[in-house]
């Protein structure tokens, strides 16, 4: 019996995953954006980022309303497929660049 291969094809994000406006972020909530993509608790969190829970609790409040979302679940996803996206500018937030910078730098 033949596979059509229908079923393996490319998954489709929904759309709020691509629109997410992660520049809006800080760089601190870019950084709890990504643990919540690794399903740490907030006490996780808090030791890893060297913040209280109750800091981390803010954050991740600022993300939800920030990114237009209500879950953890959502967060991770858009952590999850935008990882590369996040790491990029939080690495251009302390370098002072920006994401256009980097294209015109790139010639």
């Amino acid at each position: 019996m033949e596979r059509s291969g229908a079923c393996c094809g490319p998954f489709d994000l929904p759309r709020w995953v691509h629109t997410a406006d992660l520049s809006l972020l800080t760089a601190r909530e870019r950084e709890i954006l990504v643990a919540l993509s690794d399903c740490l608790p907030n006490n996780d969190i808090a030791r890893r980022c060297c913040i209280t829970e109750r800091t981390v609790k803010k954050h991740v409040a600022g993300i939800f309303a920030k990114l237009d979302i209500s879950s953890r679940a959502e967060a991770a996803v858009i952590a999850t497929f935008r990882k590369r996206e996040l790491r990029l500018e939080s690495v251009l937030s302390y370098t002072g660049g920006s994401l256009a910078d980097m294209e015109i730098s790139r010639g």
